[in-house]
C-alpha cells in the first residue's frame, strides 16, 4: 500500500526530512506544509523531480488553528510530522545580536516559547477534529511534550536528542566489531538508551562531564549492561546545524513504523506520550506500545527488558 505523509515546517530538519521521506517506498505522496511561498513551491517541485513521488506545497501559518484543521481535513495525510518554529535554536547559535548571546546564556529551556506555539497549535487542531494519525513531534520534544501533557494535547512521539545518542553508541559498537558485511549490523547487541536533550551537547562533544550521575544511561543487550561510557567513546562532532543529519538518520525508522502496517520497532526516542526526556520504547501498530520502566535509585538506574 502507499501513503501520504505531511510535513508541517520547512527549515533545515524539514527540508532533510523531506529529502529522506520521499525515498520511502511506501510513499506516493508527500505534503509539505509552510510561510515560505516561493521556497516551499520551488524545493517541492525539485524533491518531485528527485524523488518521481507527487510533491505538494501549501502555504501554512503553523500557528492558525482553523488552517491546520482544514488542512488536515483536506489533504488526510497517513503521518503528520512537525517541524515548524518561530525560530531555529540553531539561528540563535549563529546570529550575533547581544539578545540572541543573553538568550544563549540563559540555556535551551529559554528557546521553548519559540518551539512550543507550533506544535500546540497543530495538536490542537488535531484533537478538535479528532485526526486519526499519530503526530511526531521536532520542535524540543523533551521539553515541549511535558507541557502540552497538561493540556491533553501531547504528541506521539518525537526525533531527536536520545535517538541521535542511540545512533552514535550504535557507531561505535560497529567501528568496534571485528565482524564484516552484512553479519555487522544483524549481530550488534540490542542498544538501549535513557537521556535528555540537557546531555546532548555533551554527547555530540564527546564530553564526559566530571558528574557521572548526569550523564546518559545506556543499555547493553536484553539483559541491560550499563556502557554509558560509551557516549562519549566517538570524535566530537560539529555544534551546527549539521546535526540535524543525526536527528534525521535516527528518526526515519520512527516514522516508517508509524505508518500503517509496519513490524514492531524497539528504539529510544524524546517524549513518548508526553514524557520529559527520552527512553527506550516499542512500536507497535502506529502506537506507543510499551515504554522501558524506569525506577531511579540513588545510584543505579534499572531498566525492564521488553517481552516480544
Amino acid at each position: 500500500m502507499s501513503y501520504r505523509l505531511l510535513i508541517i515546517g520547512l527549515g533545515d530538519l524539514g527540508q532533510r526530512l523531506a529529502a529522506e521521506i520521499s525515498k520511502f517506498a511506501e510513499i506516493d505522496e508527500l505534503i509539505l506544509a509552510g510561510r515560505r511561498i516561493e521556497f516551499g513551491v520551488t524545493f517541492a517541485e525539485l524533491l518531485a523531480a528527485c524523488s518521481q513521488i507527487k510533491v505538494r506545497f501549501f502555504e501554512l501559518d503553523a500557528e492558525q488553528q482553523d488552517a491546520v484543521e482544514q488542512l488536515l481535513r483536506d489533504q488526510r495525510p497517513d503521518l503528520i510530522v512537525q517541524c515548524a518554529s518561530l525560530f531555529s535554536p540553531w539561528y540563535l547559535r549563529e546570529c550575533q545580536h547581544p539578545v540572541a548571546k543573553v538568550l544563549r546564556m540563559a540555556g535551551f529551556a529559554a528557546q521553548i516559547p519559540a518551539q512550543l506555539p507550533p506544535i500546540t497549535t497543530v495538536m490542537s487542531a488535531v484533537r478538535e477534529i479528532d485526526f486519526p494519525a499519530p503526530v511526531v513531534n521536532c520542535s524540543y520534544p523533551d521539553l515541549t511534550h511535558p507541557v502540552l501533557a497538561q493540556l491533553d494535547l501531547a504528541p506521539t512521539v518525537g526525533i531527536g536528542n536520545v535517538g541521535m545518542i542511540q545512533y552514535r553508541v550504535q557507531a561505535t559498537l560497529l567501528q568496534q566489531s571485528k565482524l564484516s558485511g552484512t553479519e555487522v549490523k544483524s549481530d550488534l547487541p540490542l542498544v538501549r538508551v535513557l537521556a535528555h536533550h540537557s546531555q546532548i551537547r555533551a554527547a555530540m562533544s564527546s564530553i564526559r562531564p566530571s558528574d557521572t550521575s548526569s550523564c546518559p544511561k545506556v543499555f547493553i543487550g536484553e539483559g541491560g549492561q550499563r556502557a554509558d561510557e560509551l557516549v562519549y567513546a566517538g570524535l566530537p562532532l560539529m555544534s551546527n546545524r549539521y546535526l540535524n543529519a543525526l536527528t534525521t538518520a535516527s528518526g526515519l525508522p520512527i516514522l516508517q513504523a508509524l505508518l500503517p502496517n509496519k513490524p514492531p520497532l524497539r528504539i529510544s526516542a524524546p517524549g513518548p506520550l508526553g514524557l520529559p526526556g527520552g527512553y527506550p520504547i516499542k512500536i507497535i501498530n502506529r502506537l506507543i506500545e510499551q515504554i522501558a520502566l524506569i525506577a531511579f535509585e540513588r545510584t543505579q538506574v534499572v531498566v525492564s527488558t521488553f517481552n516480544d
